[in-house]
This record gives C-alpha cells, structure tokens and sequence, in this order.
C-alpha cells in the first residue's frame, strides 16, 4: 500500500507476519480449527504489538474457541492470556483484547535508541512494558526519571483525519503518546504553542509534557498542502496585477480616444 509509511510495513513484516498463508491477520482470523501454528496462534504469540496497535476485538469463525488456542500455547497456565467473549451467532464470534493499550496514554519511562529500526527492535524485550515505557531517537529537552508507572492520564476529546485534540493531566514530566502513525506532516501544539514531535518506539507519536493540565493539539499541514497555498497565492497576485495593470492600459487608452 502507497499510502503507508515504510515504517509500518517494517513492523508488520517483523511482528505481524504469518507464514504460510495467503491472507494477513490483520484483515483476516481464523483457520477453521484451534491451531497455535495458524493465525489465532500468531496472534496471541505477538499479543504485545497487536496491543500496542490497539486491536481491541478479534473477530473468528464461530466454531474456533480462541481461548482453546491460548490453553494450546499456554498449557501450564503461567501468563496465558483470557480474551472474553463478547458476541457469537453462529458463524462468527468477537472476542475481546482487554490487553490493547489506550489511544492515548503519558508514560515517564523513557529508552534511546539510534534509528526507528532500533527502536521497534527494543520494544520486544521481555522487560519492554508497552503500556508504561517508550523508546525515542531523539533527546528530551529535560531528564526524566521515570518509575515506569504511568504518568498521568489522556482523554482524547476531539479526533479526524487531519487533527485530534487531547486533554492530559500529566502527573510528572512524561511522554504523551498518540497511538497513530508518525508521518510527515503532522504538527503538535501545547496549550496553543508549537511543539516538537517525537516518532515512539519507531512507529507512532507523542510530545513531551511538563507537569499539569495540557491541551494536545494534532494538525495535519502536509509540506504539498503548503507549496500549494503558496502557487495558488502567487497566481492570484499575479492575475491581479496583469488585471490591474490591463484596467490601466485600458482607461489609458479611453482617454486619448476622448481628447
């Protein structure tokens, strides 16, 4: 696909590809049967970065028990995860990650790495806490000394395709993260003033926030957007100038006809 990023498509063919089929697990679940092998299996073994993508529901063919596939690949009970089952008719049943992270969450806990491949390769390590740890390319313009507990909370109060507002009430310094995909283009606003933004475990958004109650904006200003405005301003300045400057040539005209 065109339109997504390099970046996403690094991520996907690292944590969310599945071998030996035709379809995507991101569009498609289910193989007829319980299989750790097949795609509920590849699901549940990459739960951490289908949660940092906030998949919230897992939509299966009725007859496949999801939680059956979870008790394959987790036999003994330690971590295996529980995906409540929140509707079934008959042919498909939706079930329910309650381990997807939010939209928009503010954590203190902060990691470095050199590149955004660095960074999506640190986020799978087993003490990677997505939910509560993040990891930049880029310095702070403070230290944070983070516990890894969270730091705050976001409500995100307005969302579109080319802006969302977030209200966070950040309990230290932290990192607001907006779970959508970095991309040029985009501009952040702090309370109504500029803010630089920061690509989050090589893959989506976030700023950095002081202690208090902010107000996050999200604007969408493509660089084409821009050079377009400015094409269209310069050729309407000069229509208007080649019009004034014909009005005048005309009454000039108009005039030494009438003497």
């Amino acid at each position: 696909n065109s339109l997504s990023p390099a970046l996403f498509h690094e991520f996907r063919e690292r944590y969310l590809k599945t071998e030996d089929v035709y379809y995507h697990s991101l569009w498609f679940t289910g193989s007829g049967y319980p299989d750790e092998n097949g795609i509920e299996g590849s699901i549940i073994g990459n739960l951490k970065y289908y949660s940092f993508l906030v998949v919230k529901y897992i939509i299966l063919p009725s007859e496949i028990d999801f939680n059956g596939t979870a008790e394959l690949m987790y036999p003994d009970g330690e971590e295996r995860p529980f995906f409540p089952l929140k509707y079934s008719d008959g042919e498909i049943s939706i079930y329910e990650n309650a381990y997807a992270i939010p939209r928009a969450f503010i954590v203190d806990l902060i990691r470095y790495s050199a590149s955004y491949k660095e960074a999506q390769a640190a986020i799978s390590a087993e003490d990677f806490d997505i939910s509560n740890e993040v990891v930049l390319e880029k310095p702070l313009p403070v230290e944070i000394e983070g516990a890894g507990q969270g730091a705050g909370k976001a409500e995100i109060v307005e969302y579109g395709a080319n802006r969302a507002v977030i209200k966070a009430d950040s309990e230290k310094n932290g990192i607001l993260v907006l779970t959508d995909i970095y991309y040029p283009g985009w501009k952040a606003y702090i309370d109504g003033q500029p803010a630089e933004i920061y690509r989050v475990n090589g893959l989506v958004r976030g700023v950095f926030l002081n202690r208090g109650v902010h107000t996050v904006e999200f604007r969408y200003f493509p660089a084409s957007f821009m050079a377009g405005l400015a094409i269209s301003g310069v050729s309407i300045s000069f229509m208007g100038l080649c019009f004034v400057f014909g009005r005048a040539r005309g009454g000039k005209g108009v005039s030494d006809r009438s003497e």
